[in-house]
């Protein structure tokens, strides 16, 4: 019996060794093929990465190539339309540069896309290891969740791998590209410039008509070519003192028939003179062009100023006219100086729009470069300027606006102005409170902070609440009203025992509210916490009304009160109640 079991044990650990050995075996061979496939994917990204730099220092030499040949255009010696010509063809060179670096993105980008899917297919078809098993041989949560991760961490790693190449592409050209725009700025602004033609050389051309008697001078017609294209023509009388240095007798009241003589053969003769094409007189006139802006840098403005006429004997100007005539001129086709979104900007607007905002501006809003970081800033100016308005309460953690709400800052979050007593600078009423939790939810999204109330349910009437830690922005407490109010100080009022110091209430209102921070303010520099309008506040009286504070313009005294307070209605708006808002700004 016990050899019978002996060797029905043996036969077992032998056949269990036989099963480890052959799994062993499989598992060499797996790993032999993952290795022949990370030497195949080493090699091949080796061979890409090779690829990406010959077609990298290809694309450098092309634009720099493309750079020299527009530089040995030279703006000096060329009219205005030529040195126009040269700078549309600097523009066409830039922008041929940048589109091969776009078409090499998206080259890359396609690449991109392959690798993501040969990748995730790799990872998802390995086989899973013993301990990835669970007892009824299938793959545990663990084992799963760590294949997701890797696939998401291939994701991740291609997709810095693919952004880290387009920038290679793009630095090869970046210093082409920095010249050539460089140029192109200097060369519009040189247009800017005064420049003056004269008839003496082969731009502007004049030609003689007839005497005009009745305006004692010459017809005289002038035409201004650049490069053969007519920019601009006048016509102009020469006058005769122009000419003689003289003043032309009046012929209705000279009775001495020898001056009229002399005149008439001064005439004559100048007549001749000008007939041969004696240039007894010569003409200057100024001009400058003016490039459009970007976006419109195709455009030209010819602004001719002054036509002069100066005797050429004397050197004198004898006559000037001002001529201050525009002329626009449209160069055909369109070179955008703009950057504008790629598929690498797109790409970085799809997979961290936080960590990419210029990018991810140009995506949202469709603008170029240049115009995203502007608003960028304008934003980030607006939003520090506003946060300007806020006190920090001492001793607290929150903040609180010195005013309050205007309609000019509600109607600009939301599109509407509900007050019954219109003034911009007046503070918004009317509104309920939940058009304050609206309001402060949606302030806090235009400023990047996060939103404090939730709401449950699919109405604003659902049960609402607050989560007073985040930064967003949102109404008081009564505690936290009441402190703000006295301001550091014990007076009845905000601000003084004076109501008419700092408030507008019954006995001075006139009819309705008054524009903000008209009065004296309180301790903490806080305007209108007695008068004007009450203020909502978050505090609930235990059933469907909230309470509000301060005081109102159609209220007595003792309504404005600092420790007074009252409730209505959460649902209802009435034109005596506004809203202030806070800021939690932590410990």
């Amino acid at each position: 019996i016990n050899a019978i079991q002996n060797k029905n044990r043996i036969e077992a650990e032998k056949a269990l060794l036989l099963e480890k050995q052959n799994a062993e075996k499989k598992r060499q061979e797996e790993l032999k093929v993952q290795k022949a496939r990370a030497d195949a994917d080493a090699k091949l990204e080796a061979e890409r990465s090779i690829a990406l730099k010959t077609q990298r220092d290809q694309m450098a030499k092309d634009a720099a190539a493309k750079a020299a040949e527009v530089r040995k255009l030279k703006m000096e010696k060329q009219g205005v339309l030529g040195q126009i010509n040269i700078i549309e063809s600097k523009k066409k060179a830039l922008v041929e540069i940048r589109q091969n670096v776009e078409h090499r993105s998206q080259e890359l980008y396609d690449q991109l896309v392959q690798d993501r899917n040969n990748e995730e297919s790799r990872i998802r078809g390995k086989n899973y290891t013993t301990v990835e098993l669970g007892s009824n041989g299938q793959p545990t949560e663990q084992a799963k969740t760590r294949r997701e991760n890797q696939v998401k961490k291939s994701y991740e790693d291609l997709t810095n791998k693919f952004f880290a190449d387009c920038e290679a592409v793009k630095q090869s050209t970046m210093s082409q590209q920095q010249s050539l725009l460089q140029e192109i700025r200097t060369d519009q602004k040189a247009l800017g410039n005064i420049r003056t033609v004269s008839s003496m050389g082969d731009e502007l051309k004049v030609s003689f008509g007839t005497y005009e008697g009745s305006q004692n001078g010459w017809n005289a017609y002038l035409s201004l070519c650049s490069d053969g294209v007519l920019l601009y023509t006048d016509n102009f009388i020469v006058s005769y003192e122009a000419l003689s240095g003289k003043k032309a007798p009046n012929v209705a009241t000279e009775l001495n028939d020898a001056v009229i003589q002399e005149y008439a053969n001064n005439v004559d003769m100048y007549n001749s003179l000008l007939v041969c094409g004696n240039q007894i007189v010569y003409f200057e006139i100024d001009y400058n062009v003016t490039s459009g802006v970007d976006g419109k840098d195709n455009q030209y403005e010819f602004n001719f100023n002054k036509l002069r006429v100066i005797n050429t004997i004397s050197g004198k100007t004898t006559q000037t006219k001002n001529l201050n005539i525009k002329r626009q001129i449209t160069m055909k086709p369109m070179w955008d100086l703009r950057e504008f979104a790629g598929v690498v900007e797109m790409q970085k607007a799809k997979e961290a729009s936080e960590k990419y905002v210029t990018e991810s501006y140009m995506v949202k809003f469709n603008i170029c470069k240049a115009d995203a970081e502007a608003k960028i800033a304008a934003e980030k100016k607006a939003k520090n300027d506003f946060l300007a308005n806020f006190v920090k309460m001492p001793g607290k953690n929150y903040s609180v606006m010195k005013t309050e709400v205007t309609q000019k800052l509600y109607e600009s979050i939301m599109g509407k102005n509900p007050s019954v007593f219109k003034g911009e600078n007046n503070p918004v009423e009317n509104v309920s409170f939940y058009d304050a939790i609206y309001f402060c939810n949606k302030l806090s999204e235009v400023y990047g902070f996060e939103p404090v109330y939730s709401v449950d349910g699919e109405s604003i009437n659902g049960t609402i609440s607050q989560n007073s830690n985040v930064n967003g922005f949102r109404l008081p407490t009564v505690d936290e009203w009441q402190y703000a109010a006295r301001g550091g100080q014990n007076y009845r009022y905000s601000g003084s025992d004076n109501l008419d110091e700092v408030g507008w209430y019954g006995d001075n209102r006139g009819m309705g509210t008054h524009p903000v921070a008209q009065k004296k303010p309180n301790g903490y520099g806080l305007y209108d916490m007695s008068g004007n309008v009450f203020e909502w506040c978050w505090d609930s009286d235990l059933s469907k009304s909230r309470y509000y504070c301060g005081g109102s313009w159609g209220h007595n005294a003792y309504n404005c009160k600092v420790g007074i307070k009252s409730s209505f209605f959460a649902d209802r708006a009435n034109n005596y109640l506004g809203f202030r808002i806070v800021r939690s700004t932590g410990n």
